[in-house]
């Protein structure tokens, strides 16, 4: 009954290490000085956020959102049971 337990376990264990392994030497080989730090080129965070507000607003993206918002909102309510 116990031994039954075990046998499975081991199967899973057994390739669960094998796979440990597999990835470990994938890991091992990755050009750590890519993915450990990053290249910050612009460090004005809140110059890059307005920026990108503003084209968000010029591009008329803005409508298209309040467009969708509107439509999926009479989608729901023609839509709904309650």
């Amino acid at each position: 009954m116990v031994v039954d337990a075990v046998l499975p376990l081991n199967t899973w264990f057994s390739h669960y290490t094998q796979v440990f392994s597999s990835v470990s030497q994938i890991l091992w080989h990755l050009p750590w000085h890519s993915t450990l730090a990053q290249n910050i080129k612009d460090p004005d965070l809140l110059g890059q956020w307005q920026k990108a507000f503003d084209h968000f607003i010029q591009s008329g993206q803005v409508w298209a959102l309040l467009i969708g918002i509107f439509i999926g909102f009479l989608v729901k309510s023609m839509t709904s049971f309650g």
